[in-house]
């Protein structure tokens, strides 16, 4: 991209490095399928509600399968630098 449309369209500028505060989150979602900051919130209060067990992606292996599958289609575990064999980000 040039500087000019670098100009035009600042949010489509190639990121240099992963902000610190989204390393975590995406690390998380690409190595289990979803962020459990939330849902562990959640499962607290259904529990308190006395309400069955939220279905999610860490707990299911397929649908962990298809996120990862998805994220090496399009190319976002090279965006971030993951590395698949250490289920982590590289730096």
């Amino acid at each position: 991209m040039s500087e000019d449309q670098d100009n035009l369209y600042p949010l489509r500028k190639k990121l240099l490095k992963l902000p610190a505060a989204y390393k975590g989150a995406i690390e998380e979602i690409l190595r289990e399928g979803m962020n459990r900051e939330l849902p562990g919130f959640f499962e607290d209060e259904r529990e308190n509600l006395d309400i069955g067990e939220v279905k999610t992606a860490w707990r299911n292996e397929e649908a962990q399968r298809q996120i990862q599958e998805l994220a090496k289609m399009l190319g976002v575990d090279g965006k971030v630098a993951f590395d698949w064999s250490k289920k982590r980000l590289k730096y």
